[in-house]
């Protein structure tokens, strides 16, 4: 049996980070935009701490903590002085703070950290798998990857975290492919990348992915796809994106590894409803899922009326035209909303972003403006509502553009 081996990659705080400049000082905030799929409440800041709000901009949770997380599986992640446990949608603590960190969770399972290891607990806050990994990702086909006996090096406030094996554990905690690799990814669509090898240092410990060569196990541990590849991509739509450091460009294999799309392309996005953008030698387009283009540039002359593409979403995709042409095409490669805008946002509930001269505003599928430009910044619509900047602080606002929390940061 094969296993993988697994990135260590941090687990994404569901956040919109924006840098500011203020003179010769740069400085970034984060925005907590709230994940597609979390539970009803939003988060909302008070004098530094954050509690939560309902849709309506009620608060029910009394901003009180050093940092939040989004609901989910009923439970947020919440840090309380220097540890970190779960509160209840009521804001009352199911497992009292006693991490060094914590995740959200995830199938019911969440990654936490004690004293510089990371377990798996379950909803009730029994350890699963007591911390013994590096790090413990997200559950994807049934699987979490693991990193195990990872080696530390510290060089004043800066640790270099380097080595070890990785492998996978079910939900119940057990090793269901053993650590043996350098390097993995999570599973999708049945198979998760693997990869071997790397710069060494003197001990033999791999340090980093230079030279490192990648290949495709099964849930079983089973090698599909032999280390062959420089870089690789999760599959999509039955697809996997590779990379060639001698051509430096991005090709496309299906599940037996074979090269369906040649490597002659600069970008290749995951599909999104049937569709995936990419950029190649006759400019952007978008394939199939069999690797056909269905709009390109060759035959809807795009090279040179279109500089770049988005991903569909409601089926509808951005397109752009520099900084100062923006519209929206539809899945025939008809522009179905003209490139009136400077720049703009996916579709998400209906809205999207755009943005008109320096104000942004939102616009329907017909390419109606029903929320006028008058915001610094915005986000997509996430259950309801968006955040946008309105010069002097975030706010929350409906899809009406009716302003339903004021001020996410309010210091008094």
């Amino acid at each position: 049996m094969v296993s993988a081996k697994m990135l260590k990659v941090s687990a994404p705080l569901f956040l919109a980070v924006f840098i500011l400049s203020a003179g010769a000082t740069s400085y970034s905030v984060k925005i907590p935009v709230k994940a597609r799929g979390s539970g009803p409440l939003f988060r909302v800041q008070r004098q530094g701490k954050w509690g939560y709000m309902t849709r309506s901009g009620r608060v029910v949770i009394k901003p009180q903590f050093m940092d939040a997380e989004d609901f989910f599986d009923g439970l947020a992640a919440v840090q309380l002085g220097d540890k970190w446990g779960y509160i209840k949608e009521s804001g009352e603590f199911t497992i009292p703070p006693q991490f060094d960190s914590a995740m959200s969770f995830d199938a019911e399972r969440a990654s936490v950290k004690v004293n510089g290891l990371v377990g798996l607990i379950d909803r009730d806050g029994r350890f699963v798998v007591s911390p013994r990994f590096e790090e413990i990702r997200r559950f994807s086909d049934g699987l979490a990857a693991v990193w195990l006996d990872a080696k530390e090096q510290r060089n004043g406030h800066i640790v270099w975290v380097y080595g070890g094996r990785r492998g996978f554990i079910d939900r119940s905690g057990k090793i269901v492919i053993e650590p043996q690799f350098d390097w993995a990814q999570d599973f999708s669509e049945g198979l998760a990348a693997i990869g071997v090898g790397g710069k060494r240092d003197a001990q033999n410990n791999v340090t980093t992915m230079d030279g490192a060569k990648w290949g495709f196990i099964d849930q079983q541990g089973n090698l599909v796809i032999r280390p062959q590849f420089d870089e690789v991509k999760p599959f999509s739509s039955g697809l996997a994106v590779v990379w060639d450091e001698k051509v430096k460009k991005l090709g496309l294999i299906d599940r037996a590894g074979n090269l369906i799309l040649p490597y002659e392309f600069s970008s290749i996005e995951p599909f999104h409803e049937g569709l995936a953008a990419v950029r190649g030698p006759q400019g952007p387009g978008y394939i199939t899922p069999d690797g056909h283009s269905a709009i390109r540039a060759g035959g809807w002359d795009f090279g040179t009326q279109f500089q770049g593409f988005g991903v569909f979403t409601e089926g509808l995709a951005p397109i752009n035209q520099g900084d100062s042409k923006a519209g929206f095409i539809d899945k025939t490669g008809r522009i179905r909303i003209p490139m009136h805008f400077n720049w703009t946002l996916g579709f998400s509930e209906g809205l999207a972003a755009v943005k008109v001269g320096n104000r942004w505003g939102y616009i329907n599928a017909t390419g109606t403006m029903v929320i006028q430009p008058r915001f610094f910044n915005a986000t997509s619509f996430v259950d309801g509502l968006a955040l946008v900047d309105t010069g002097t602080f975030w706010s929350y606002i409906d899809n009406r553009g009716a302003v339903v929390f004021d001020d996410v940061f309010r210091s008094e």
